[in-house]
């Protein structure tokens, strides 16, 4: 497997008696970084898995697999072969908008994107400041709290912001960090929500820097359910 673009979606395929269930990740670990893909389906029959991969990554992933008798036990296992992935994914279409918002799906409480630039709107919610913003829409089905990881190419200051479904009123941020090398990300932090369906607007502060630093080339969204 080598040369897709972050965008481009991979299939992974097991044979029987190994599925992938609803919570599987494909993972890399860089350093002390542990940088997830996105997976976007699952086939019915839980032999193949689509994922969008990390940018950037040259080595073959870590995934979670399970045996079909024993769906609730998780295994690791990596790929049998490298992924060699560009470091620069083609921006989604619609996430300029909470109405056009491409649409997260939901795999065992997990949600993921990968995405080039589109930092196509300000509607951002009142909190954003009217800041460059880009939107995903996701729905929980039942209260939760997640475990948000927002990650990103570059220097420049992001931050997540959970607005409501129609994009004007402010739920929960994820915005601790500022700008430089190594202390701007990854933003990291628990969101408390109700059931219910939201807009992940991912916030470029950029252009309130005397520098106006440049929009990052990528961007990386994992929403993953923490068990109780």
């Amino acid at each position: 497997f080598s040369g897709p673009n972050p965008s481009d979606p991979a299939t992974l395929t097991v044979p029987a008696p190994y599925i992938f269930p609803a919570s599987t990740e494909v993972s890399w670990v860089v350093g002390a970084d542990t940088l997830y893909g996105a997976v976007t389906s699952i086939s019915e029959d839980g032999r193949t898995a689509t994922v969008l991969p990390y940018p950037g990554m040259t080595t073959a992933p870590t995934t979670t697999i399970a045996i079909d008798y024993l769906p609730t036990t998780a295994l690791t296992t990596t790929t049998d072969v490298p992924f060699t992935v560009s470091t620069t994914p083609v921006a989604m279409a619609g996430t300029n908008s909470p109405a056009t918002a491409p649409v997260l799906p939901n795999f065992g409480g997990h949600f993921g994107v990968i995405d080039g630039p589109g930092w196509g709107t300000t509607a951002c919610g009142p909190s954003a400041g009217g800041f460059p913003c880009q939107m995903y829409k996701f729905t929980v089905d039942h209260d939760s709290e997640l475990d948000a990881v927002l990650r990103w190419e570059g220097e420049a200051d992001l931050g997540l912001y959970v607005l409501s479904e129609d994009g004007t009123a402010d739920v929960a941020a994820c915005d601790d960090l500022g700008r430089g090398a190594g202390a701007n990300q990854p933003e990291h932090c628990a969101l408390a929500l109700s059931a219910g369906t939201y807009i992940a607007g991912i916030v470029t502060f950029g252009p309130g820097y005397p520098e106006n630093d440049p929009n990052p080339a990528w961007v990386s969204l994992r929403l993953a359910e923490v068990a109780h």
